[in-house]
């Protein structure tokens, strides 16, 4: 019977799945860009993981234990443990990320000094380290403050695990997903015959210059113009968003105009001057190219799928994202702010997740202790 109810359970993921790729499709067809696409591509990690895992067991019953053997204790074991063994499946990407999450922020803050967002990462990647190799020993502790020898502290020892552990799996699930949409983001290839390019703003010299990765954004925004006018014969206007700062010397504008023309830019250039933020300059950028629709934005790789997503809820259409190259610590540093992103603003969908997972756990333990079904 129980066997049964594990290819039923097999089925009911593919069902998932399958659900989750639909909706991905239909929020794509709107935009590329949203936090709720990283939700659902997190959630989808884990069912693949499940679905891989729970074949794996099938296979075992059938071939290995034999189907009679799979009983109510084996079917709860199974289940009781999945989470936690997915936490270990990804151990050594979640090591990896860690490491070079304090490696990138240590090279961050002697470069740029400190700052909340670089000490935040740096903190991050050391709680990421402590708490994947301490995992089993912070199990082993509940397992001294619970008497796991009697039958009711055994439960409440393994119903706590169950809620560490399906935490823990679905917030590295979401890292993973955050990850692989940011560097999806950073190297995708827009669509041609754009009317507009908007190139992002960010910090100007004391001398008047772009500073390095202001420098790089209008660079690829001009690359991109280029090699539109090469195949197309037509090419697009830029629109150069972003103020003037309090220690800026003139509006970042400015400062990407006077660039532009010196590497002997012949195009037509619009100026936003007035923007100091990510949204403002999507926002007053909008008076300067209409309705938002056939638009192309420059930034740094790593701002790029942030920015598509501002755009987005700023009414821009199908608005398509160039990213200029950043220096290797820069990226993963900014995975941070996408990940608390994603987090915050899909937090109703990921609260009730997580409640739900948790409390499917826990009533399934308190039905198995209530009944003494194991």
């Amino acid at each position: 019977m129980f066997t049964i109810f594990k290819f039923l359970i097999v089925i009911f993921y593919f069902v998932l799945l399958i659900i989750c790729l639909r909706r991905i499709r239909k929020i794509t067809k709107k935009t590329i860009y949203s936090y709720e696409i990283v939700s659902i591509m997190g959630v989808m990690i884990f069912i693949v993981g499940v679905i891989i895992k729970d074949c794996f067991t099938l296979y075992n019953i059938m071939t290995v234990y034999g189907m009679e053997d799979y009983n109510m204790y084996a079917f709860f074991t199974d289940i009781g443990t999945m989470f936690s063994n997915f936490t270990m499946y990804v151990f050594p990407l979640m090591i990896l990320l860690a490491i070079f999450l304090l490696i990138s922020n240590t090279v961050l803050i002697v470069v740029e000094g400190k700052s909340k967002t670089n000490v935040l990462g740096f903190l991050l990647g050391l709680s990421l380290i402590i708490g994947t190799l301490f995992v089993k020993d912070i199990y082993g502790f509940l397992g001294n403050l619970f008497d796991v020898h009697s039958y009711a502290g055994y439960c409440i020892s393994l119903a706590i695990e169950n809620v560490i552990s399906i935490t823990l799996t679905y917030f590295e699930c979401m890292m993973i997903a955050t990850t692989y949409i940011a560097l999806r983001s950073s190297h995708r290839k827009i669509k041609h015959q754009k009317d507009y390019v908007v190139v992002l703003g960010c910090k100007v010299l004391d001398n008047g210059k772009p500073g390095g990765m202001l420098k790089k954004r209008v660079d690829a925004a001009l690359k991109f113009a280029r090699g539109e006018k090469t195949k197309f014969g037509i090419q697009p206007a830029l629109v150069f968003s972003g103020g003037q700062g309090h220690d800026e010397p003139i509006s970042e504008a400015k400062c990407m105009e006077n660039y532009a023309v010196s590497q002997r830019f012949k195009g037509e250039m619009f100026l936003e001057d007035e923007s100091k933020t990510t949204r403002q300059n999507f926002l007053f950028s909008k008076k300067l190219v209409g309705s938002g629709e056939n638009v192309a934005f420059a930034t740094t790789d790593f701002h790029v799928f942030r920015s598509g997503v501002i755009a987005t809820k700023n009414g821009y259409k199908n608005i398509e994202g160039i990213g200029a190259k950043s220096p290797w610590y820069y990226f993963n540093n900014s995975l941070i702010r996408e990940y608390v992103a994603n987090l915050s603003s899909e937090w109703k969908m990921h609260t009730f997740n997580l409640i739900y997972l948790n409390l499917a756990s826990i009533i399934y333990i308190v039905i198995c202790y209530v009944f003494d079904l194991m």
